[in-house]
């Protein structure tokens, strides 16, 4: 198992959740937006929760189970040697994400983005993102407050990735 990767370059897409039956099979929790493209990267990657390097996986097993996609770890054929990978990251090269178009962001670069009002009130960070069907949501946890925001061009007046910087039109008595 090769465990020297460098750590920079590997983005965490799913988690390893709960045992799935009694056969080795486990729940993954995945952080993109279809869960079954976990399955499309040519090389994964694992490791303990947020910390301990980045190993190569190989020799894994991915089954989609009505609306669950599971993982089956290699060498793991009982529930209880699957619950041991309970929380496990799941990781894939960032170099073999689809390129995206002008305008497009990946939830994991908006995660952590503070977030301001066009007339500069802090409104606090990006928490996580809300799929509802019209338009994703900004979950933004202030120090006193929880905004849900469209991520919408309507709502957008600057959007600064590499600056970890949102702006947008919002009224922070929202």
């Amino acid at each position: 198992m090769a465990c020297s990767i460098d750590e920079s370059k590997i983005q965490v897409i799913a988690r390893l959740g709960r045992p799935y039956a009694t056969s080795g099979w486990q729940v993954l929790q995945s952080f993109t937006e279809l869960a079954e493209s976990a399955m499309s990267f040519e090389r994964l990657y694992f490791r303990k929760p947020h910390m301990g390097p980045w190993c190569l996986l190989g020799g894994h097993e991915f089954k989609v189970q009505t609306k669950r996609l599971l993982i089956k770890m290699p060498g793991v054929s009982q529930r209880e040697a699957a619950a041991e990978f309970i929380g496990y990251e799941l990781g894939a090269d960032r170099d073999s994400f689809s390129a995206l178009g002008q305008g497009e962001y990946y939830w994991i670069d908006l995660i952590g983005c503070h977030v301001e009002t066009s007339d500069g009130a802090q409104l606090g960070k990006i928490e996580s993102m809300i799929e509802t069907g019209s338009s994703d949501v900004m979950e933004i946890i202030g120090k006193n407050k929880k905004h849900l925001i469209p991520f919408d061009n309507k709502y957008l007046s600057v959007v600064e990735v590499e600056k970890r910087r949102i702006v947008v039109f919002w009224d922070e008595r929202w």
